[in-house]
């Protein structure tokens, strides 16, 4: 079987699991999403990103992490252990997939380890998946560990928008905190250097690590976000994105503290905003999204535009895909959270494309409240 049938399969696979699967997975309980919680990918000597979970309702997993039953939520810092691994997931990344039997065979190392058992602990989150998707993929990769779901990608923001799988190695860092000594991206296929690397994480020096990430500077972690058009090409999907609101005049951008650039323009009913998107997605084998899409000061979406998106074996998408998200937001309230369903809104062999566009959509309340808050909507 060729990778692109196999790969549509699995994901055919999950969309009728997800159906049929029952919510029993907690849910991540964090604060209002906003450009300005961004964060950049974590590295060693670094500190982890702070959030809470919902206590979960059964023993086996309060005893695992080391937890007291409760209803309040907790934090990472509350897990029991002495190195924390965190794995960010989706379950539509075949990587992910291709990844979780030796996730399972590190969990089964660590467990047989009487050096390891009970020092070291291990989480998933499902950056963009719900309850139901979770468990779906827990059934089917037979899980052995806490799965989270990110439904919004708060988490996945915070973390620096990861492809995925993005495998995090954290140790306390004596001041309340956790401290990031190790990381991976992308798929591994060798439990044996998972299992080398989390021993070499729990034994690592983190007082020499935090010294060395305060000496060392940071690339640019958003080089590969550079948008793939020219300057002229994009005021051109601009233009297009906001021609269904009629004929537009006095085309500008702004640079807003928060959302940052946003073009605004002038049409018959009112002023209208364009904003031009450049995202990662949660999959290590899928390029990242790029496009630009409108809305006008009454909190109504009204175009569409890419300006790179692919699908399954990096083919960019055609007109019909681009018509098919046109129709589906044109005319909605922006208020009104958009509800994907992948069986009705994803472009054939672009799920996780269509997800991440849904949720920048779905962001956009937030956009729409800065610019009240500066001036620009009366």
């Amino acid at each position: 079987m060729n990778k692109s049938k196999s790969a549509r399969l699995i994901i055919a696979a999950i969309v009728v699991a997800v159906i049929a699967a029952a919510a029993i997975v907690p849910k991540i309980m964090v604060a209002e999403w906003r450009e300005d919680k961004t964060g950049s990918l974590p590295g060693p000597g670094n500190a982890l990103w702070d959030f809470s979970l919902p206590t979960p309702g059964d023993e086996a997993t309060l005893k695992y992490l080391g937890l007291d039953k409760s209803e309040e939520p907790f934090r990472l810092t509350d897990i029991k252990a002495d190195l924390l691994l965190v794995e960010i997931i989706s379950v539509y990344c075949v990587s992910c997939h291709g990844m979780a039997p030796y996730m399972n065979k590190l969990h089964d190392m660590i467990e047989s380890d009487p050096d390891l058992r009970g020092k070291v602990k291990m989480i998933a989150v499902g950056a963009g998946n719900n309850v139901n998707e979770l468990d779906a993929f827990r059934r089917e990769k037979v899980v052995q560990f806490p799965l989270f779901p990110d439904e919004n990608f708060e988490v996945h923001a915070m973390a620096g928008d990861p492809r995925t799988p993005f495998l995090i190695f954290a140790r306390p860092d004596g001041a309340g905190g956790l401290m990031v000594v190790d990381t991976h991206l992308g798929l591994m296929r060798d439990e044996k250097k998972l299992y080398e690397s989390t021993r070499a994480a729990l034994k690592a020096d983190i007082v020499a690590l935090a010294a060395k990430a305060r000496e060392t500077k940071r690339a640019d972690e958003r080089a590969d976000l550079k948008l793939p058009v020219t300057e002229e090409e994009l005021l051109a999907k601009a233009k297009k994105a906001l021609a269904p609101a009629g004929t537009i005049s006095d085309l500008k951008r702004l640079e807003l503290p928060v959302s940052g650039e946003v073009f605004i323009a002038t049409s018959p009913s009112g002023k209208v905003f364009a904003r031009v998107i450049a995202r990662r997605i949660p999959c290590n084998d899928c390029h990242n999204v790029f496009f630009v899409y409108s809305f006008d000061e009454k909190g109504k979406f009204i175009g569409f535009e890419p300006l790179y998106l692919s699908k399954l074996g990096n083919k960019p998408w055609d007109e019909s895909d681009a018509e098919l998200f046109r129709k589906r937001v044109a005319g909605k309230q922006i208020e009104r959270p958009l509800l994907f369903d992948p069986k009705a809104d994803a472009v054939t062999s672009a799920t996780i494309t269509s997800m991440v566009i849904f949720n920048t959509f779905n962001r956009t309340k937030y956009v729409l409240d800065e610019l009240r808050e500066e001036g620009y909507i009366k």
